[in-house]
């Protein structure tokens, strides 16, 4: 093959853009036991960090995570089974998220009680419930979208209204050309910046007098 073919090459897969994330998932069910009165997950695709913190109406309180067949998510130590009650709740610290401008946010509410029932506020204070975001809500183990407002609030917390849930999971959706790139998209680009530079470097040394 040609050297300049190769260039051209070389340079098509330098720009492509890959394939981008058109959502990003956190699951609280690890890791598990006691971890605390904060602990921060990264999402399953790009390892962006999001704070949960466990409060009651004491104070702080540690949080727990559980991922058993019938208690599965993140809850409270303080509570039974771990869970969240009407006098505790976790508060997630979604600033980070909100800074990728996410087209939609969705949270699944995990319990072995069916009928529970939960509420979803928002607050720019740590530690404070703040302004409820949806009506209260007794769906369990399917995703409900918080408001667009949400994102208007750095703390997000959820809080049960009557029994106890567990906070399974939190997803975001995010524009077809999305601000999260693939990890594999940066390593092909710099593979593709590293092979025009070698290749050039050569057709250089091959046209000296």
């Amino acid at each position: 093959m040609r050297l300049h073919s190769k260039v051209l090459i070389s340079l098509v897969f330098a720009i492509l853009p890959g394939t981008w994330a058109s959502s990003i998932d956190y699951i609280f069910d690890t890791p598990t036991g006691n971890l605390g009165t904060q602990h921060t997950y990264l999402d399953n695709f790009d390892g962006i960090p999001i704070t949960a913190y466990g409060f009651n109406s004491h104070g702080t309180d540690d949080l727990y995570g559980s991922a058993t067949w019938d208690e599965n998510g993140l809850g409270l130590t303080g509570n039974p089974d771990y869970a969240i009650t009407t006098t505790s709740y976790v508060q997630l610290n979604l600033s980070n998220l909100w800074v990728l401008e996410p087209t939609s946010v969705s949270i699944e509410i995990g319990s072995v009680q069916c009928g529970d029932s939960w509420d979803v506020y928002g607050s720019n204070t740590l530690g404070v419930l703040g302004t409820p975001l949806l009506p209260t809500q007794t769906i369990y183990m399917s995703p409900v979208n918080l408001p667009s407002s949400a994102d208007n609030y750095e703390y997000i917390s959820v809080e049960a209204r009557s029994g106890d849930v567990l906070l399974n999971s939190l997803d975001a959706s995010f524009r077809e050309c999305s601000t999260v790139p693939e990890p594999g998209t940066s390593v092909l680009m710099g593979a593709g910046l590293l092979g025009v530079a070698v290749l050039l470097g050569k057709a250089r040394k091959g046209h000296k007098p």
